[in-house]
This record gives C-alpha cells, structure tokens and sequence, in this order.
C-alpha cells in the first residue's frame, strides 16, 4: 500500500461534463428523481413559476413538460457550466416555453431576483455551494406563499463513505468543484440549526455496474470513478485504484443480470404555508 498520498488533479469544468455524461449512462436514479419531483409540482397551482438552480442539460425540465405535460409559466435557470449551458439551451428552445430567462451564472446566497417562485429545484447542485444550507435558506426566500424549495442530493451512503475512507489519501492540486463529500446528512444539519423543518425522504437509487469490472471496460470504469471522487482517476497510485475499485465491488450487490451500487439519494424539502 502507498503510505504517501497521492498527487492528483481535480477535475476541470471540461472533464466534469465528459465523466458526467459516463455517471448518466449508468444512473438509475432519473425515474425516481423524476417521481419525486412531480409530486411536488402536480400539486402546484396551473401555469407554475420555477427555478432551477443547476439546471444542467435541461433533463428534468424536458421530462416535466414532454411526459408529465406540466409545463410552467415562467422557467428561470443558472447552470454555470458552458457544455451543460449550451445542451440546455437547446433543449428549452425545443421545448418552446412560454417565458424562461436562461442564466449561465452560478447561484449563491446573494443572488437577487425579482420574480417569486411556485417551485425551486437543485438537484445534485447543492454540491457546487460554499454554504449550502445557506443558499438552501435564501432559496425559501425566493418563494410564493405555498412554495417548495426541493433539493435532491446524495444520502451519507455510497460516493459519500467512499471519500470519508479515501479523501486523505489523496493530495489535491486543485480543490473539488463539485463537493461529492456532501450529503442530506450535513445539509438537514445546517437547515436545522438555521430554525428551519425539513422533510427528507430517501430513495434507493442505485448506479448499473454490469459488466464494468470485466476485463476491456478499465477505461470506462475509471471514468466513473473520476466523476464519484472528483478527480482523474488514473492518476492515483495503482494500488490506491485497485482498494477504491475493490471497495466498490464489495458494495455492488448481484440482481439477476445486473449488478447495481445503491447510493441512495435524499429529497430534501421545505414548504411555505399557503
């Protein structure tokens, strides 16, 4: 085993995008995010306003509109980084909106707006926050009366353990964009202690690993765990990389034909009265 930790570059905005479309590719987790999410705006009054904080490539505003046919009035977006803008674009241009203000800005807990809104979405973006139960509390700010503000994210489970075990053998060049040591965990925490009364529910949501551990998938596989640590994978000690992938085969539980990692995901909530 290496005693010295090793060196290792963060992922750029660029490599983010690109292992993020290889994490795509093997979540299962989209019907269920897609579920939950619906719940809550299927009780929404007609014509809602939304916010999406991280939009990303416009998935669930697609979703929402093309099968749920739950299309808003008003449909804000910030997702800061350039690919995932350009994709989005596009996709509420097909979606042919009514009225939407596309923002390739990062939202923190000074960002103003006028408008107020039905519905605020983060959906693994509370990730990229300083503070995010801070900007979680000025979100709630932003609501009508009767609003939500829902925040989906990972639970203290899965990529969460997987870098409280291996974090400190790891010397960063650049720190993490995407804070993947962040979960419902730390942020219910943080919305407590802000006097707020969050709901959580926890969903078993689990990545496809079928067949990544076979002989001829080594590069794909590693690209999946540069996204979940955050870092070029590759660039870790040889035997650092063997004990993070055994760890992760240990927690791949066999079903049929499928081999599935669970990491469970929460939706956190908080509502206004009407």
């Amino acid at each position: 085993m290496s005693l010295t930790p090793s060196r290792v570059s963060s992922l750029n905005m660029t490599r983010y995008a690109e292992t993020f479309d290889v994490f795509v590719r093997h979540s299962l987790e989209y019907d269920q995010i897609l579920s939950a999410i619906r719940t809550v705006v299927q009780g929404l009054p007609q014509g809602f306003d939304m916010l999406d904080i991280g939009a990303g490539t416009g998935e669930v505003i697609h979703a929402l509109v093309q099968s749920a046919l739950l299309v808003p009035s008003l449909y804000v977006a910030f997702e800061p980084n350039t690919a995932h803008f350009k994709a989005l674009s596009g996709t509420i241009r097909a979606l042919d909106l009514a009225a939407f203000d596309l923002r390739p800005d990062p939202f923190d807990a000074d960002t103003c707006l006028d408008s107020r809104f039905d519905f605020v979405l983060f959906s693994h973006s509370l990730y990229w926050m300083d503070d995010p139960a801070r900007v979680f509390d000025h979100a709630i700010g932003l609501l009508k009366s009767g609003g939500t503000v829902m925040g989906i994210l990972q639970g203290p489970y899965g990529v969460h353990t997987l870098l409280g075990l291996f974090e400190k053998r790891f010397e960063r060049l650049t720190p993490m964009l995407q804070n993947n040591s962040f979960s419902s965990h730390e942020l219910l925490a943080g919305l407590r202690a802000r006097g707020l009364e969050p709901k959580c529910q926890m969903m078993p949501t689990p990545l496809d690993m079928t067949g990544l551990f076979d002989l001829g998938r080594e590069k794909e596989l590693s690209e999946l765990m540069s996204f979940c640590l955050q870092l070029e994978f590759e660039e870790l000690a040889p035997d650092l990389r063997e004990e993070i992938v055994d760890h992760v085969k240990g927690a791949t539980v066999y079903m049929g034909q499928q081999s599935l990692w669970f990491i469970p995901n929460a939706v956190v909530t908080v509502s206004l009265a009407i």
